[in-house]
């Protein structure tokens, strides 16, 4: 009974090693994406707009509203927060890929005093010093440290992205509403314009005598 229960352990071996061997070989499927979908500088120059877009109005208030709102808006504030914690996330889930040095010392002093034989007493000092470094590195089977650390690059890719929307939605807003109250301004020019001239007509003109 002994002999049947190894063959079924050693059978059994394979089997499992086979099992965890199938999470790790991991490729890619072919997919066709359309060329301007794709994310290449070319489709991004195509896509994005200018960094700077709003300066061919040649506006110095529009310049300065667009610099005040980059600079204290708290939702662009917070989307570069986000990009610094992604960073630090990327750099943490790196780390495992590195190996691991450390060391520990030890000091010790130890004093001791013995009576001597021609009478006094004699007096005895020991100093130890000790340092084990030692080094570690953990080996990456599955890739799973791997894996971890290129999902953390896609998401520091994509807190950029993030940013950079957030900051031309910011700068777009502010450039919307300056354009709305300077089309409110004209129509109150206009308004104003036609009413003056109305009144100047319903006037009655004095004859001269």
């Amino acid at each position: 009974m002994a002999v049947v229960r190894r063959r079924s352990v050693l059978l059994g071996l394979p089997a499992a090693l086979a099992g965890c061997a199938i999470g790790s070989v991991y490729r890619r499927p072919a997919l066709l994406i359309p060329a301007h979908w794709r994310d290449t500088p070319a489709a991004n120059a195509t896509i994005w707009p200018a960094a700077e877009w709003w300066r061919g109005f040649r506006s110095p208030q529009l310049d300065g509203l667009i610099a005040t709102a980059r600079a204290h808006n708290p939702d662009i504030a917070a989307a570069v927060a986000r990009i610094r914690q992604a960073d630090a996330a990327l750099r943490i889930a790196g780390a495992p890929l590195l190996p691991g040095v450390d060391a520990t010392g030890k000091a010790s002093w130890q004093r001791s005093t013995t009576a001597s034989l021609h009478g006094g007493h004699i007096t005895t000092e020991s100093r130890l010093y000790s340092l084990a470094p030692s080094a570690s590195y953990e080996l990456d089977l599955w890739g799973r440290l791997r894996d971890t650390r290129q999902a953390a690059i896609a998401s520091a890719l994509a807190s950029r992205y993030d940013a950079a929307t957030v900051a031309l939605g910011v700068v777009t807003s502010v450039a919307s509403i300056w354009f709305q109250v300077l089309a409110q301004a004209d129509r109150l020019a206009r308004a104003l314009a036609m009413a003056a001239c109305r009144v100047s007509r319903r006037r009655p003109h004095r004859s001269s005598s």
